[in-house]
This record gives C-alpha cells, sequence and structure tokens, in this order.
C-alpha cells in the first residue's frame, strides 16, 4: 500500500502503472467498460488501455479521464495555494529553527 513515505521512492514508471491501476480500478468500480470511459473522456479506447497498462499518456488525456471518472475534487490538495503565513507566525517558526548543529561532548 502506497503511503507519503514509500511513494518517493517509486520510479516514474512504477508510479505510472501505480497510476493505471488505481484509473482500472476507479473504472470498475463505477461500472465503466474502457468504452464506456474512452466515449465520457473523448478519448479512444487504445489510451484507455494505455493509461491502465502504466503507459505515458499527456497531462491533458490524464485529466479528461480523471474528469470522466469524478475525481476531479482528488486534485485539490495538489492544486491547493498554501495561505500566506502572517509575519508574527513566520517569525516564531524561524526563531524555532536550529541556526547550526554543535558537536556533541564525548567524555
Amino acid at each position: 500500500m502506497l503511503n507519503q513515505y514509500t511513494i518517493t521512492g517509486l520510479s516514474t514508471k512504477q508510479l505510472l502503472v501505480e497510476i493505471g491501476d488505481r484509473i482500472r480500478k476507479k473504472r470498475i468500480k463505477r461500472q465503466l467498460t474502457q468504452r464506456m470511459l474512452a466515449d465520457k473522456a473523448g478519448i479512444s479506447i487504445n489510451t484507455i488501455i494505455n493509461i491502465e497498462q502504466g503507459k505515458n499518456v499527456g497531462t491533458e488525456t490524464f485529466l479528461l479521464v480523471i474528469r470522466a471518472l469524478d475525481e476531479l475534487p482528488g486534485l485539490y490538495h495538489f492544486l491547493l495555494k498554501p495561505e500566506p503565513i502572517s509575519p508574527k507566525v513566520l517569525f516564531e517558526l524561524q526563531r524555532k529553527e536550529p541556526k547550526r548543529v554543535k558537536p556533541s561532548k564525548k567524555h
């Protein structure tokens, strides 16, 4: 199972395979055939097959599929702009960060 720690160790190819598998599972959960999803996304069935096999497709194609699966809300956190940090909070955060590392004293 992927989590924030294991995902960083995956190669680009492994991530594409994982994304393709997730898309296939979402499609099946929504009871859509590859043809139905392709039609809904406005792309070819071969493109759906390629995505599900972990092959690289363009960003626009990926977004068309995500939209057709009603999964755009899943991109919310990625697209979310960070809230501005007040100068006071920023000062507090910077003050707590160590400025240097002192060597430990060995006896």
